[in-house]
């Protein structure tokens, strides 16, 4: 039976992709129909491939990626491949042939960009190369950091860099780094530094190799870790501007992001876009002619909204409650007729609904949510790619603004919104008393709000030791819930904590003298 089973979903998967996998077929939708997705759950290692034809999504490969061990994957712009990590491995899974096609191994014990983000643009634009950076020794006292760059098609290493070659010199953020990669575009690779431990500020230093010369130069535009990019080469990202109102956190006075850039090819500027307080995801929506913007209450950090503009900076209205409710969103991506959206509620039996907003005027559904899938009980996707990526904008589009001063931005009013039908979860059940609470003040079931310091961010792990691959961050002032532990591993006590969008991992209760998680009531 599994056999049968595997080989009817492989042909169906040949099917799939010959029908629908070609790159000219967001273009052949551009009336933002259909689409393919694929989602991730990292906290099983599954991988579901979606396809949309219009109406309704049908989940064409459902599978598990061998021996995932949590983090971040990185699909290829095609959507073909998808590589991981497993332990000192990089694996690329070929989700035609069904199984792992291509492995390079790093440094044992080291950790790798894909611990931090994954992204299509760690590959190249023929989808035949991967790049992959990684920090070792980091607990050795002899660190150390490299990039690799594997071939798939003939298995085999083509590239590397290396710390302390002469031509990494360039790179002057230590040894105690991680590069992650931004962009692959033969034979340039850009890739950002970021801190062991310490990730978390809107911006980090960011260098280009050019594998052919081979040289390492600075990159002053590609410097943003939250960013989204498309096939032109333009990217938005989140950027801290303390020339701007709401630059630091009231309480901490940490940095925080409070700017959209935008990086222009062409030009080879980033400039100052979008002023945007309390923004902590961008994303290219309707084939890169609009950008969405997640933004939080800056005083709590909860999710509120997903603004739209236009590359003018002009607001077009938002998406929030009771519409969609935006703290449950776990991931967004753009498509041809606006974007998707992956949300995971954080109480009842959970699971993940993919919604569609159509943002084009004359929509029968414009900017309203429309529920186009929805997994089993309990998972927890993350969209991870989109076939519409590749999609260039349909209509004729001027540039990325490019703000000169400060003015008060107007404001989005929010149009009107049909609320879609959703079947409530059961209720909760009564929470039971409090526990005692641990020196620290903090108990199951309570609340902490995360603390940090130089605007870093809080890692949120797999499991409580540092051996663990990091699932997401949390941001200064961010309201968790604590629903398990304590317990010691690394010299640090851990907690397992719920994020408000809903993901579950565990996180240190402090670290370098400052207490990370500080107790709520």
């Amino acid at each position: 039976m599994h056999i049968k089973r595997f080989s009817l979903i492989v042909v169906f998967a040949v099917i799939f992709f010959a029908v629908f996998g070609s790159s000219a077929a967001p273009a052949a939708r551009a009336a933002g129909g259909g689409w393919e997705a694929w989602l991730y759950d990292a906290s099983v290692g599954r991988v579901v491939r979606l396809v949309y034809d219009g109406s309704s999504a049908l989940p064409v490969i459902d599978t598990l990626l061998p021996d995932a061990d949590g983090g971040h994957v990185a699909p290829s712009r095609d959507g073909r491949y998808i590589a991981y990590t497993v332990d000192n491995v990089l694996r690329v899974y070929d989700s035609l042939a069904g199984g792992v096609v291509a492995t390079t191994v790093v440094p044992f014990g080291a950790v790798t960009g894909l611990t931090l983000r994954g992204s299509p643009y760690m590959w190249n634009a023929a989808g035949t190369r991967v790049a992959v950076g990684y920090a070792y020794g980091l607990d050795s006292g002899s660190p150390g950091w490299g990039i690799q760059i594997l071939d798939v098609p003939s298995n085999a290493l083509v590239a590397l860099l290396q710390d302390g070659s002469p031509e990494a010199a360039a790179v002057t953020t230590g040894s105690y780094s991680v590069p992650v990669i931004q962009r692959f575009e033969d034979p340039y690779i850009t890739f950002i530094t970021v801190p062991y431990a310490t990730e978390g500020t809107p911006q980090y230093p960011a260098y280009t190799w050019n594998i052919m010369g081979p040289t390492v130069t600075p990159n002053p535009s590609l410097t943003g870790f939250e960013l989204d990019q498309n096939a032109l080469g333009e990217a938005l990202m989140l950027l801290h501007d303390a020339s701007y109102p709401q630059a630091f956190a009231p309480e901490s006075g940490f940095a925080v992001p409070n700017m959209v850039g935008a990086y222009n090819p062409l030009t080879g500027a980033l400039g100052n876009y979008l002023f945007a307080p309390g923004a902590y995801r961008v994303t290219l929506a309707q084939a890169s002619e609009l950008a969405a913007v997640s933004v939080a209450d800056p005083s709590t950090g909860t999710p509120t909204a997903i603004r739209l503009f236009t590359r003018g900076g002009a607001p077009l209205g938002e998406v929030t409650e009771p519409a969609l409710i935006v703290r449950y969103v776990t991931s967004l991506e753009g498509t041809v007729g606006g974007f998707i959206a992956a949300a995971s509620p954080t109480s009842g039996p959970g699971g993940t609904t993919v919604y569609r907003v159509s943002t084009r005027p004359g929509s029968p559904d414009y900017l309203v949510p429309v529920s186009v899938w929805n997994s089993t009980l309990g998972a927890n996707y993350r969209i991870v790619w989109v076939s519409d990526e590749s999609a260039t904008p349909v209509t004729s589009v001027e540039a990325w603004a490019v703000l000169t001063s400060f003015s008060p931005p107007p404001t989005a009013t929010p149009l009107p919104v049909a609320v879609p039908t959703v079947t409530p979860a059961a209720p909760a059940p009564p929470a039971p008393p409090a526990p005692p609470a641990a020196p620290s003040g903090l108990y199951v079931g309570g609340q902490a709000r995360v603390q940090t310091t130089a605007g870093d961010r809080l890692n949120v792990r797999t499991g409580p030791g540092r051996s663990f691959s990091v699932a997401v961050q949390a941001r200064n002032g961010e309201i968790v819930t604590i629903v398990g532990g304590p317990t010691t591993a690394n010299g640090y006590v851990w907690w397992q904590i719920r994020l408000s969008e809903g993901t579950v991992g565990w996180a240190v209760e402090s670290a370098d003298g400052v207490q990370t998680l500080v107790p709520i009531g």
